[in-house]
């Protein structure tokens, strides 16, 4: 169910970015896009890692109502830091007066709370093993966001701001949705202090992580409207929401494997890394031909020859998203063994390349600097990921010689 929500959540993203573009423009969609960048670096930051540390500490099932009411009890402090950070970063991007930057504010802090719900909602779901409520919930969510965007499209309205408050409006209608249906607040049996402690704990001790990889992902965004200017940034956005679809299958399968990875970590045993690499390199590969080609093909058809030039940001930003898979397998596999110093070190090398590599190639070579730039931090966060796959095959496979990392049969 999960996969099935992933899948609706491309199908609809996709159908989001044609509107936005054909809606907006080069200029107005690349506002759009920064403005959302913002909300995926902010949301990121304020949720405290804890939507990595619920399913690594929470590896048995015990039902989606239970962990609904766990996880609610650990979002306190991130809405009130996102209402903090949101109200001062709408001063920065604000142009049009006191009430562009109140009602601007206002958007930034729904999409903010919207992501932070629903990565809550998701984070949930993978350690319950019920994945429905989630399905259902983006569903509702794409369906709400899709119309609020076909009726600004219809109606002609051109301002990014208004189509950017539709993504709140729509991403909180999942938890929204599962919390009414599963029964927040009812009586379950919750996890005890000293449980929740362990998941606050585990999340601070990976925000750096989670900081460094949404830098590795979001700063290029940044820096492209500031050297290039917008229409830079909407012709970037529009290639690189397409090449996202490649790691979004990565993703589900090495997050949804976590729990299992986490429990079989505590109980001793030697986990399959092997399998893992061998399906996701399966998987990106394929990704990469496919999506790559579709895009070519599309590009025209969906968006227009406005968007034409947008064309040669196809290759970098597709070899970027194919290489990416590794590095997030090697997170997913040191998160469940409990390595949260590895994650650190992985996320934070591949953050360090990425900044330098952005300023060294956007300045000069607006977007398509920024998609090389992009493909070149992916592959060298790919490679600290595979040293340390290495070394931890090499570890495991050299306890009492007898330890393999994959079943004899």
């Amino acid at each position: 169910m999960l996969l099935i929500a992933q899948v609706t959540i491309a199908f609809g993203g996709l159908l989001a970015n044609v509107l936005s573009a054909r809606g907006l423009g080069a200029e107005g969609r690349g506002q759009l896009a920064l403005y959302l960048q913002v909300t995926y670096v902010v949301g990121t930051l304020v949720i405290l890692g804890r939507d990595r540390s619920f399913p690594a500490v929470i590896s048995e099932q015990r039902g989606l109502a239970a962990g609904t009411n766990d996880f609610a009890r650990l979002l306190g402090l991130p809405c009130l830091l996102a209402l903090a950070i949101c109200a001062v970063t709408s001063g920065f991007l604000a142009n049009q007066g006191m009430v562009h930057i109140v009602w601007l504010a206002a958007a930034l802090w729904l999409v903010v709370i919207g992501n932070i719900l629903t990565s809550a909602t998701r984070s949930v779901s993978i350690a319950s093993g019920e994945g429905r409520g989630y399905a259902i919930g983006m569903g509702v969510s794409q369906i709400v966001l899709l119309g609020i965007f076909l009726l600004f499209f219809v109606l002609g309205i051109d301002e990014s701001t208004l189509w950017f408050s539709a993504y709140g409006v729509a991403l909180a209608v999942p938890f929204i949705s599962v919390s009414l249906a599963r029964g927040l607040g009812t009586n379950v049996l919750g996890r005890t202090a000293r449980q929740m402690r362990r998941i606050r704990r585990l999340g601070f001790t990976l925000v750096p992580s989670s900081t460094a990889e949404i830098i590795t992902a979001r700063l290029d965004r940044l820096l492209i409207p500031i050297f290039a200017g917008y229409s830079a940034l909407g012709y970037y956005a529009v290639i690189a929401t397409f090449t996202e679809l490649i790691i979004w299958p990565i993703r589900h399968y090495i997050d949804s494997n976590v729990p299992k990875w986490a429990a079989e970590a505590s109980n001793g045993a030697v986990l399959k890394v092997r399998r893992a690499v061998l399906i996701v390199f399966g998987l990106s590969m394929c990704l990469s031909l496919i999506v790559g080609v579709a895009i070519w093909l599309l590009v025209p058809v969906l968006f227009g020859t406005e968007f034409l030039a947008s064309r040669e940001l196809i290759l970098p930003l597709v070899l970027g998203s194919g290489t990416y898979g590794l590095s997030r397998l090697a997170v997913g596999i040191a998160t469940a063994r409990g390595a949260s110093k590895h994650v650190n070190v992985i996320n934070i090398f591949g953050m360090m390349a990425s900044v330098v590599l952005y300023l060294c190639l956007i300045p000069a070579g607006g977007a398509v600097g920024a998609a090389w730039a992009s493909f070149g931090a992916y592959f060298l966060a790919s490679c600290a990921g595979a040293v340390y796959l290495a070394k931890s095959n090499a570890k495991v496979m050299s306890v009492g010689g007898i330890r393999e990392l994959e079943d004899p049969k």
